[in-house]
């Protein structure tokens, strides 16, 4: 990516005018466009999507790291191992306590008795359920352990960012309560949005009905779930002297609460359709297999390019601003000075892009360098290009390009030759 440009340069609405500009007033820009259509093709040509997905951006772009990281990471750890034992002391002693006639109300209760079915003790069986999931998602955390551990290539890098970025968020706030996830108003909306306009025809009837289905069974199941961790934390509630542990547990409760609607996962998810499943919208099989061989291939650059402590952080504390940071690229102005001076120097020295293999593998040497719409270009043309080799130019398909990382005795440092995405258009 390139840097930010600097605040003396003004981004030119039309390039080669010097007369509208975007640092203009908004107003005056509209009507600007209004009055001349062509100028409403420079909405997005400040930025191009990285066809290497920004792999070959870790590890050379300063901005990815910081340290607050591990003070990140340390906390979804910490949430991790407290809500674990916060869950199994409260759903075992709920289990194996005396059991008493619960006199609260709970719909499931109300439903039920319509019917003639008693339930004498439901915090035991909502506690033997919360448990069984838990051990649930145990499984498949000691699952990408072991993978991480005894596989190699694709299947233990894709368990070490499932690990990193999904399950690990999960346990540091699962409890029964998540079920109302499938019931609030967010996440309910995108999820009949997905299944109408989104779901293949094969499965869109199937999926209409599970989620007609489980709408409602979420929205009982979840309320009567919620009473009863309640009133199961009342005896800390209560309290009428602060004592650490029972903050503790009012903390991890609040935290099973909030993270009933993970918005940060509905971002990921939204972005990953945005970038992955095209302009439609529709996630194909060929589509998933790119985005599973991009985040097998982020986690592996990232644990290549940083000591394991900082990679592991990194992983720990990836979000969706590290997304964009990777997947774009700003464009530069073809009339700028420094992007003709940059330009002029990279491709005299160099030809080829980085995407982490040489072009002397085998099976991998560059295609013939190619302008918009399939065009050649001449090889030795100033404005040529190569595709990434092992289709990684693929991963994200787009009309700009990113150039190989720059070799620090030629052009200086990685930060100061930057990530330039030039004009192909001539």
């Amino acid at each position: 990516m390139v840097g930010v440009p600097p605040q003396s340069q003004k981004e030119p609405l039309l390039r080669g005018t010097t007369t509208m500009l975007w640092s203009n007033q908004a107003d005056q820009v509209f009507d600007a466009m209004k009055s001349n259509p062509s100028l409403q093709t420079r909405f997005f040509d400040h930025v191009v999507i990285g066809e290497d997905g920004g792999l070959s951006e870790i590890g050379n772009k300063e901005e990815m790291w910081y340290d607050t990281r591990f003070l990140s990471s340390a906390v979804i750890l910490l949430f991790v191992v407290y809500n674990i034992v916060f869950l199994l002391s409260q759903d075992l002693g709920a289990i194996f306590k005396k059991p008493e006639p619960y006199t609260h109300f709970l719909l499931t209760n109300s439903i039920l008795s319509q019917i003639g079915i008693e339930v004498d003790s439901p915090q035991k069986i909502m506690s033997v359920v919360e448990l069984l999931m838990l051990f649930v998602l145990l499984s498949f955390a000691l699952k990408h352990c072991k993978n991480i551990l005894f596989r190699s290539g694709f299947c233990k890098w894709q368990a070490t960012a499932h690990l990193c970025w999904f399950t690990l968020p999960d346990l540091s706030c699962y409890s029964a309560i998540k079920v109302l996830q499938f019931v609030t108003p967010q996440q309910l909306m995108y999820d009949l949005n997905y299944v109408l306009w989104y779901e293949p025809k094969a499965t869109q009837n199937l999926k209409l009905v599970m989620l007609l289905v489980r709408t409602p069974l979420a929205w009982i199941i979840g309320l009567d779930t919620f009473l009863i961790k309640v009133r199961l934390a009342n005896s800390m509630i209560m309290q009428r002297r602060c004592q650490f542990q029972d903050v503790l547990g009012v903390i991890i409760l609040m935290v099973q609460i909030l993270g009933v609607v993970q918005i940060g996962k509905t971002i990921k998810n939204r972005l990953y359709r945005f970038v992955f499943a095209g302009e439609d919208g529709m996630m194909t099989n060929d589509e998933r297999v790119r985005q599973d061989v991009w985040e097998a291939m982020v986690a592996e650059r990232i644990f290549d390019k940083f000591p394991f402590h900082k990679a592991a952080a990194l992983m720990l504390s990836w979000c969706d601003d590290d997304f964009q940071m990777l997947a774009l690229n700003d464009a530069e102005s073809p009339h700028s000075n420094d992007a003709e001076s940059s330009h002029s120097s990279a491709s005299s020295n160099s030809s080829e892009f980085y995407s982490g293999h040489s072009d002397d593998d085998d099976g991998c040497a560059p295609q013939k360098p190619i302008g918009p719409g399939g065009t050649d270009l001449p090889a030795n043309s100033s404005k040529a290009c190569c595709h990434l080799p092992r289709c990684l130019g693929s991963l994200f398909p787009t009309v700009g390009v990113m150039p190989k990382a720059a070799n620090t005795e030629e052009f200086g440092s990685p930060k100061q030759f930057g990530h330039q995405s030039y004009d192909i258009s001539g």
